[in-house]
């Protein structure tokens, strides 16, 4: 079972990925940062708008103890097309 360390909205300085997703977040974006503790181990997930949002919308989806893997969100039922996405194709555009 993972335990949330820290949850916040950060300003990248790097280019990071969504976990929801794989999509590219540029550098300088706002964005949802939220680490973990599993075991012995830390893990850092970046969460671009479109996830959080369906995230907080269908949370009812998925176990919130197990979660889910990397870029696995985009394979729910209900998630947002391609061309609805933030940055379309190319990724998370910065603000």
């Amino acid at each position: 079972m993972s335990e949330i360390i820290r949850d916040e909205i950060v300003i990248t300085r790097k280019p990071h990925k969504c976990w929801g997703c794989t999509k590219d977040i540029a550098i300088g974006t706002k964005i949802q940062c939220v680490v973990c503790k599993d075991g012995k181990h830390i893990i850092t997930c970046y969460w671009c708008d479109v996830c959080k949002g369906y995230m907080d919308k269908h949370c009812d989806f998925w176990d919130l103890e197990a979660g889910f893997g990397y870029g696995e969100l985009r394979e729910c039922e209900g998630y947002p097309e391609e061309e609805n996405r933030i940055g379309g194709k190319k990724g998370v555009k910065k603000e």
